[in-house]
């Protein structure tokens, strides 16, 4: 009974050790699961921090190898075709007046002195309508070709296509002898279009 005695007192007396290292075993444990709480969140917003600044890719609309667009200003559907080739657009004009046009024999003086100036277009629709569009000059360009040399005054100029409408710089130019009064090229594709040739307007015309 002694030796049993000794045993239960030897045992309460280890009891409030226990209980403290039990303590802070679980106090342990705790803080461990609250900082491993803590790490997860801050990693749950440090993630959506940069899906919030990183830019979104915009899903670019597919354009065919021809196209119809509209000039919005007098509603003429133009028939266009895609020129991934030209940096920029060029529009077919029946005719053009410059306010006050400078005349010079050297072409590239007169033109430069041009820019500016308002210039009065001539535009022809998909269905023979023509109108007239008045835009300032703000650029030119001189291309030579085996007869002669050709001068385009650049002007920028609205075009719709679907729900796209864009503010493009293009050239005036004399495009009767070709079947397309459009040019369309990289400044109005960039960003928005990618083409598939398997569209093709004019196949289906």
């Amino acid at each position: 009974m002694a030796a049993y005695s000794k045993y239960n007192d030897y045992v309460r007396s280890k009891i409030p050790l226990l209980s403290a290292a039990f303590l802070i075993l679980s106090a342990g444990l705790l803080l461990g699961v609250g900082q491993a709480k803590e790490k997860a969140e801050q990693e749950t917003a440090t993630q959506e921090k940069a899906e919030k600044q990183e830019p979104k890719k915009s899903q670019k609309s597919v354009i065919g190898a021809t196209a119809v667009l509209t000039e919005p200003e007098t509603g003429f559907e133009l028939k266009s075709r895609v020129d991934t080739g030209a940096k920029t657009c060029s529009l077919h004009v029946e005719e053009w007046e410059i306010e006050d046009e400078v005349e010079n024999e050297d072409i590239r003086k007169e033109m430069k002195a041009n820019i500016g100036k308002k210039i009065r277009f001539r535009i022809k629709s998909s269905k023979g309508e023509s109108k007239w569009l008045e835009r300032k000059i703000v650029d030119y360009a001189i291309y030579k070709t085996s007869e002669k040399k050709e001068r385009r005054y650049k002007i920028m100029l609205k075009l719709r296509w679907n729900d796209l409408e864009k503010e493009v710089l293009l050239n005036l130019n004399d495009r009767s002898h070709l079947e397309f009064p459009l040019l369309l090229g990289r400044n109005y594709l960039r960003g928005d279009l990618v083409v598939d040739v398997d569209l093709d307007v004019s196949e289906r015309d």
